[in-house]
């Protein structure tokens, strides 16, 4: 087929499969008005149930809503008057089966997991004011998982690990062994396939050890970790990526991520500047910068493996500048959201567009780029289903038709200029296009996290961000929000079918 034909010809296949996305309803919205609850960690739970966890600030300036609903349009809670962590489970139909709400004066949301059982597993951190007696309402939900409330004076400081079961009961309380002067800042939480519980994250002290246990421990920088913890509170095993420098704001906004496959080789993707040194052995430098460059910081994007034993594999390095947004793993591949700037090639693989992409690159499970996609999207998370299929949670605020050509997908313009258009597109073994969703909202996605989950039947779960200053798309509501209120500025989880 020559040249212009066959160019013609893929244009023609990928405008087919945009007008079949087109815009496509979800099967229910969680969602509430005006409040400034952010959505930091999510989990699959047993059925399809979904568990999503995060804070709570109340806005102080509305006397109005700050409700939060259900898919079916039920309350979970009444108005919020404190700060607090909350942690909702909903079903598959939207509707709500347990939560847990506590006051952020005394406790920090740390993560969130779940495990085929139906347990769930939320990791707090106590503040040191629980170090004083504590009441009903200093304890809140957790009130539940002490049964000697009345006997006991004080909870000490530190990590614990909440476990509820598939119905909301509280079943344990377990003090972990991790230093409760170590402020985790935890990015991600997952099951491994152990049945141990699989962290991620930043600690920015100088010199300090993830646990008394185990040797982990930041260099004069800080760094970015990976911890395996036991159900018991016990870690397994850390490692901790110690940064050679800082700058006064370093890796602000910016967290690590993980996967892990189904072996358990764990996959840690993150930043560094001017270097940093993974096993306690192996050091990797960024090249110098150009003085002429426009940001002469040096940094560098590293991905690096572990066993399920805890031992360093590898680690590549981006040799460019850009900043890992996810990271998935299957038995087969490894692969990778990359956000490029100011670089011509990353980790080995010449780029078209010199100057910045959003990057999908893959790797074999040697560590070896394969090759990169290299779609007109930023790449918010990803997920490996069935069948070696990777799907990927794309946001576009621009329909650019130059972008079209046989590795890049594209959206159809919004209506709105700042709204996003939230994309979730299947690729094969090989990185080849196999099929595109679309829909439509005003999604924020700046500094807020916006995540997706497979449902392990025929869907997709997504939470994130609203964005507050745009009307919303009403028929994505009408289904689930009772007529006459407004709805933006704030966290949405929905469930969306697979077509």
């Amino acid at each position: 087929m020559p040249f212009p034909i066959r160019r013609l010809f893929l244009l023609a296949v990928l405008l087919g499969l945009a007008g079949r996305a087109g815009a496509q309803r979800f099967d229910w919205v969680s969602s509430g008005q005006e409040l400034l609850l952010s959505w930091e960690y999510g989990a699959l739970g047993q059925e399809g149930h979904i568990i999503v966890g995060g804070h709570h600030a109340p806005r102080r300036d509305v006397r109005y809503g700050q409700e939060l609903y259900d898919g079916q349009g039920q309350p979970i809670t009444k108005r919020f008057s404190d700060e607090s962590e909350l942690v909702v489970c909903l079903d598959p139909a939207g509707a709500l089966a347990w939560k847990l709400e506590l006051p952020s004066r005394f406790f920090k949301l740390c993560g969130v997991a779940a495990s085929p059982r139906g347990d769930a597993y939320v990791l707090l951190s106590a503040m040191p004011d629980l170090a004083a007696p504590y009441s009903e309402y200093a304890l809140g939900g957790l009130g539940s998982f002490v049964a000697d409330l009345r006997q006991r004076q004080r909870l000490q400081a530190g990590y614990y690990l909440a476990t509820v079961d598939a119905a909301g009961k509280p079943k344990a309380l377990t003090p972990c062994q991790l230093n409760a002067d170590a402020h985790l800042d935890v990015s991600e939480m997952m099951l491994h396939p152990s049945g141990r519980l699989l962290l991620c994250g930043s600690l920015m002290e100088r010199n300090a050890k993830i646990s008394p246990l185990l040797g982990a421990a930041t260099g004069e920088a800080g760094g970015d970790f990976i911890l395996l913890l036991g159900l018991d509170g016990k870690p397994v095993w850390a490692d901790v990526v110690a940064y050679l420098g800082q700058s006064c704001c370093s890796h602000a906004g910016e967290k690590s991520r993980m996967a892990v496959d189904e072996n358990g080789v764990a996959y840690l993707g993150g930043t560094y500047l001017y270097g940093a040194r993974f096993g306690g052995s192996v050091t990797k430098r960024p090249p110098p910068e150009p003085t002429a460059t426009k940001n002469p910081m040096p940094e560098e994007a590293y991905l690096a493996a572990y066993s399920p034993t805890g031992k360093l594999q590898w680690v590549t390095t981006a040799v460019g500048k850009g900043r890992i947004q996810c990271v998935a793993a299957n038995k087969n591949q490894v692969a990778i959201g990359f956000a490029a700037r100011e670089a011509s090639s990353v980790f080995g693989l010449r780029l078209e567009a010199a100057a910045q992409a959003n990057l999908i690159c893959f790797f074999n499970k040697q560590g070896k780029a394969q090759q990169a996609i290299a779609p007109n999207a930023s790449i918010e998370d990803m997920a490996f289903g069935p069948g070696n299929t990777l799907y990927a949670l794309g946001l576009n605020k621009q329909f650019n038709p130059q972008n079209l050509n046989a590795k890049r997908w594209f959206f159809a313009q919004d209506s709105l200029e700042r709204r996003q258009n939230i994309t979730i597109a299947a690729f094969g073994p090989k990185g080849e296009l196999k099929k595109l969703q679309t829909a439509y909202a005003p999604v924020e996605s700046s500094n807020e996290p916006f995540r997706l989950i497979l449902d392990g039947a025929s869907g997709f779960y997504l939470y994130g961000q609203l964005f507050s200053a745009l009307p919303i798309d009403r028929t994505i509501y009408d289904r689930t929000f009772k007529p006459q209120k407004l709805y933006g500025g704030a966290p949405f989880i929905a469930r969306k079918p697979q077509q």
